[in-house]
């Protein structure tokens, strides 16, 4: 089967509804390593946005923790983060009907994410939508940690085709940095980390079944 449309979606604050997760676990590690920083409140969604970054490493720096705890923390939530049930997360609402009327549709469906993978695969799998997915490259795959790198790459793969159409949906600056270093189209998503509904420089869902609606109008 052809497929004409080639989505790559980001994970976190795209797919996945884990800020506030994200924000309990940095409460965790304020703790645990006594640093007495002021976070936001989990359940403030707006000033939790304020703290969010591309990677795990400056999500941690920005935070305010200090630099010699930053690679320690970082192997915590690699190793904690997906088996602890304090931060269990789901997926945005009508994502899993988003990716499967996509599918139906003969859309190409993956996940480039600078999360890690197991901290991606669990919750695609506890909510079944997994099966919608031909790829999911977490940080462990990308090529030097850079997801524009991967996505060139990606663009050259045997499974796609030259008359493919090439879309990443993202949620913060680092995404469409990505999407513009790999020629790509960008798509936004306001309910997510980064964007609101004023941006001009590209598409922008307010939400998941607006996604649905600009990616099916894609010419």
């Amino acid at each position: 089967m052809a497929f004409k449309k080639c989505c790559f979606y980001d994970f976190d604050g795209v797919l996945g509804d884990s800020l506030s997760a994200h924000i309990i676990f940095l409460h965790d590690m304020n703790k645990l390593f006594d640093m007495g920083l002021n976070l936001p409140n989990p359940n403030d969604y707006e000033a939790c946005k304020k703290t969010t970054k591309s990677s795990m490493h400056e999500f941690i720096r920005e935070a305010g923790f200090q630099e010699k705890v930053v690679k320690e923390i970082d192997n915590i939530y690699k190793e904690e983060f997906h088996k602890n049930e304090r931060y269990k997360f789901s997926l945005f609402p009508d994502i899993k009907e988003t990716l499967s009327t996509l599918f139906q549709k003969g859309f190409l469906q993956g996940i480039i994410s600078a999360n890690y993978t197991k901290n991606i695969k669990h919750p695609l799998l506890n909510n079944g939508v997994e099966r919608f997915l031909t790829f999911v490259y977490g940080r462990e795959d990308l090529i030097n940690c850079n997801k524009g790198e991967t996505l060139k790459y990606l663009k050259t793969a045997p499974f796609f085709s030259s008359d493919n159409k090439f879309i990443l949906i993202g949620d913060t600056e680092g995404d469409y940095s990505a999407a513009v270093e790999a020629e790509v189209e960008f798509v936004g998503v306001a309910y997510g980390w980064g964007f609101d509904e004023n941006e001009k420089r590209f598409s922008v869902a307010k939400d998941p079944k607006h996604l649905q609606e600009i990616l099916l109008g894609l010419k």
